[in-house]
């Protein structure tokens, strides 16, 4: 009986650290989604949204890498490292929609349903 009671416990913590994983990505996702939108909405201060991001990616980065695949954080890390070094007003637009397309995929992949938490 006890040994049922640690797999149980251990079935549990994962299933749990999994829902919370997955709601973790889509809400750093969708903070990610918003500093893209305030880049396209406002080319002017791109740079500055810019360097947020960066940064930020750059620490979600350090914990998602151990959640996510590392192929489906890699493109999303070029485009973040390119952004705030863009002069041109039409390349970070396409940039930051690329951006936003990736991070879309992400999110949509990492949502917490039934199929990913088991």
């Amino acid at each position: 009986m006890t040994r049922i009671k640690i797999s149980i416990g251990i079935i549990l913590a994962l299933i749990s650290i999994s829902i919370f994983s997955g709601v973790w990505v889509n809400k750093s996702c969708d903070v990610f989604l918003s500093y893209i939108s305030e880049i396209q909405d406002n080319p002017e201060n791109a740079g500055e949204y810019a360097r947020i991001l960066e940064k930020k990616w750059e620490s979600f980065r350090k914990t998602a890498c151990i959640l996510i695949l590392n192929e489906k954080l890699d493109d999303a890390e070029e485009i973040c490292s390119e952004l705030p070094f863009m002069n041109n007003s039409d390349e970070i637009t396409a940039a930051a929609e690329k951006l936003k397309h990736i991070i879309k995929n992400i999110k949509e992949s990492e949502y917490p349903h039934i199929l990913n938490i088991l």
